[in-house]
């Protein structure tokens, strides 16, 4: 079964992009250009991580993380915070998030981060 991975981001260009580079890597992925999708994901279907961007047209990501992480049935899927403008990175982080990226980031530096976050999910279930 593929890793699923819902992609938040209302940047057209950047979610094409972003969600070409992850399948092109065998990721099963959430396309999605608002943030609200995070909570009406079916829980059957509910993805192994999710990456967001902080600016959205429907609400702030780092918000959206806030909430996801008092949501007892979400609250354990890791989150990759990203955005043009790194002053974020301390509001992402305590918000919930598990790691923050600054755009533009090399490709190969997003899909290290995502191997790292999904590998840390994976010690903690086998930690837990």
């Amino acid at each position: 079964m593929k890793t699923k991975i819902l992609l938040v981001d209302d940047n057209v260009d950047i979610l094409e992009t972003l969600t070409f580079i992850l399948e092109d890597v065998s990721y099963g992925v959430i396309p999605s250009k608002t943030g609200g999708v995070v909570f009406t994901v079916p829980k059957d279907q509910l993805p192994d991580l999710i990456i967001i961007d902080v600016f959205l047209v429907d609400e702030n990501g780092i918000d959206i993380v806030s909430q996801l992480k008092k949501t007892l049935d979400r609250n354990h899927i890791p989150v990759i915070v990203i955005s043009s403008n790194s002053q974020f990175k301390d509001e992402a982080l305590n918000a919930g998030a598990d790691v923050f990226l600054s755009k533009p980031f090399e490709t190969e530096i997003f899909l290290d981060t995502i191997e790292k976050v999904l590998r840390k999910k994976i010690f903690s279930k086998i930690s837990s």
